[in-house]
Parts: structure tokens; sequence; C-alpha cells
């Protein structure tokens, strides 16, 4: 019987074995820095340095807030942010700037724009109705409708589902404020949501106050409306 000679197979090294962990450690590592929330920026350029200072840990658990952060009557836009339970500040570059005008259809078919609201403060939300963390935030956003007038603010909830869809819902749900859905891309920085629920808090001036990622409490809307700076 023929023998053949197969090569010998020579056993990794621990040298080999290090390089490997290290590696897919450096990985790990990139991979979750690229998801931190945006700590670096400013909400206005006046308050730069102690924004940095003030949102450099994490978010604070429920357990973690004082037992009386849920009132924030008077807040700044920075305690506020520093306060937040649910949500992140997101889109930080386009704060104190000029919100970009584009287009909707409302439930009732009319074309909507953003630039209709000029002169009143502005939520635009970014919503689908298959998103379950938007229908946690719809009650709060009901009863944020109930306590400001039509003429102070608008609230706008902006879906790119089926019109069809989008309509049944709100009636279904008894949703008090304005419903529509786009098709077409956004400008920016609104092309950028890429989570939702996603907001941008706009003030009579037509500027962009704040944009946020997550559910925001009834409490935190009505502070970030009525913050001046």
């Amino acid at each position: 019987m023929e023998m053949t000679n197969k090569p010998n197979k020579k056993p990794v090294g621990s040298w080999q074995v290090y390089v490997v962990i290290v590696v897919l450690a450096g990985v790990l590592v990139w991979a979750f820095k690229g998801r931190s929330p945006e700590y670096s920026e400013n909400i206005y350029p006046e308050v730069s340095a102690e924004l940095k200072a003030k949102l450099s840990p994490p978010i604070a658990s429920d357990a973690q807030q004082p037992e009386n952060s849920h009132n924030l009557a008077g807040s700044s836009l920075l305690d506020i942010v520093k306060r937040r339970r649910n949500w992140n500040p997101r889109w930080i570059d386009s704060y104190g700037k000029a919100a970009p005008d584009f287009e909707f259809i409302g439930v009732d078919g009319k074309m909507i724009k953003l630039s209709d609201y000029n002169g009143k403060n502005v939520l635009l939300i970014f919503w689908a109705t298959w998103c379950g963390p938007c229908l946690v935030e719809i009650p709060h956003l009901i009863e944020l409708r109930k306590n400001f007038s039509k003429d102070e603010l608008a609230i706008l909830a902006v879906s790119s589902e089926n019109p069809g869809t989008v309509k049944r819902f709100t009636e279904n749900r008894q949703i008090n404020y304005t419903v529509g859905t786009v098709q077409s891309r956004t400008p920016k920085p609104f092309s950028d949501v890429r989570s939702i629920p996603s907001a941008f808090y706009i003030d009579k001036q037509g500027r962009i106050k704040l944009g946020t990622e997550g559910i925001v409490s009834l409490a935190e809307s009505t502070a970030i409306i009525k913050a001046t700076r």
C-alpha cells in the first residue's frame, strides 16, 4: 500500500490568538463608539463649553433621575437636555439655523408646506404606524395639541407610508394634530433621520431649536417649546 506524505499542521501559537482577540476588541470598541450620542456639540454657541461638560455622561435611567425630573417648567434648553429620559439630542449642527422648507400631503389630500407655519412654534415629527415607540408617544402629542392653541404651536407628524394606511390610522386613533405623508426625499437635516420617532422643534423665527431621537414626554415637549435658550 503506497503511503503519501501529508504536510504537518503547525499548532496555532498563543501570540496569534492574542492578536485575534486584540483585533476583535478594537472592532467592537469602534462599533460602539460610532453609535454614541452626539454630546460634543452645542445647543447654541454661547453654551458650547457648558454643554460639553454637562452632557458627557450617558442618559440616566428612571431610577437615577431626581424625583422632580418631570417638573421642567421654566428650565433652560440646556437643562432640559441634561435631564432627558428616553431621548437624545441629534443633528446639532443645524441648531439655530433656518429649517429648510419641504412639502407633504395631509391625510385630507391637501398639500402642506412647512413654511405655511412661519411665525409659529412647530413640532415636526417623523414616525410610522408600525413603530412601537411612536405609538407610545401619540397620547403625549394629543395632550400637547390640547394644551397649546393652533396660533401658538403647529404639530406636524410625517410618515413615508401609504397615504391610505396613515389616514385610516389617524381616524381610528382620533389624532387631533396634523398628519401627512411624504413620498420624496426631504432636505437635510430631515433626510438624516435614521430612527423613529424623531422630532425637530422649530421656533417662531423658523430656526431649528432642537432635534430629538426617541420618545419625548408631554412635560419635556412643553418645556422645550417654552424654552428660549
